[in-house]
C-alpha cells in the first residue's frame, strides 16, 4: 500500500530578521519582524542604544517563502538618516 504524504497548501511568509555581531564574535538573532521597516527600526534603535563606536555588526536578514535566506549589512548612511518617521526606509 503506497501513502501519500501531506502537500502544503501555504507557504510561510516572508521573514524579517535583524542578526547583530556581537564584538564581531557571537551572533544574535532578533525577530522575526513583521515587515522589513520594523526590523530596520529596531536596528536604529540597537544603533543609539549601542552607540556609534559600538563593534557590533548589524545586519537585515530576510528569508523568503521558499526558505531562502538573504543577508546583507546597513551601510553608514543608514544610521545616519534621522528621519525616524519612515518606517519603511531599509538598507540599501
Amino acid at each position: 500500500m503506497t501513502q501519500t504524504l501531506p502537500t502544503p497548501t501555504s507557504r510561510p511568509p516572508h521573514q524579517y530578521w535583524l542578526l547583530i555581531i556581537c564584538g564581531d564574535v557571537e551572533a544574535e538573532l532578533q525577530g522575526p519582524f513583521k515587515t522589513d521597516g520594523l526590523r530596520d527600526a529596531a536596528a536604529k534603535k540597537y544603533r543609539e542604544q549601542d552607540g556609534d563606536e559600538s563593534p557590533d555588526g548589524i545586519h537585515w536578514l530576510d528569508i523568503d517563502s521558499q526558505g531562502v535566506p538573504a543577508i546583507g549589512d546597513y551601510n553608514g548612511a543608514f544610521f545616519d538618516d534621522t528621519d525616524e518617521d519612515d518606517e519603511d526606509a531599509g538598507p540599501d
